[in-house]
């Protein structure tokens, strides 16, 4: 039986010097009213600057649920933020669907 679990493991292939290293980007779903969120989540993201190849990007919808109700106020403000951080993604994705919290369909 050990050589039929072994023969369903997947393996990467050998890298060379020459390859670039693998690269990794973490998404995390963001509430776009929670700054105070994001900040403290960019200082734990510090840890991996000495990483090039990790990025960390805050990913927000660009609508919201049944698209009646009107952006946040924090709306200018947030994209202020974007522009001075550079890590927040816009997706196409309802925010404050009803009955699941602050999921989105971002996820």
């Amino acid at each position: 039986r050990a050589a039929d679990e072994s023969a369903r493991v997947a393996t990467l292939p050998e890298m060379s010097a020459r390859d670039p290293p693998p690269r990794v980007l973490l998404g995390v779903m963001s509430n776009p009213v929670k700054p105070a969120m994001r900040a403290q989540q960019r200082k734990w993201a510090g840890h991996f600057q000495h990483a090039a190849n990790v990025d960390v990007r805050f990913v927000l919808g660009t609508t919201f649920f049944n698209n009646t109700q009107r952006p946040p106020p924090e709306w200018d403000e947030l994209k202020a933020e974007e522009k001075e951080h550079k890590d927040i993604i816009f997706v196409e994705g309802r925010e404050k669907l009803p009955h699941v919290g602050v999921v989105t369909e971002k996820s």
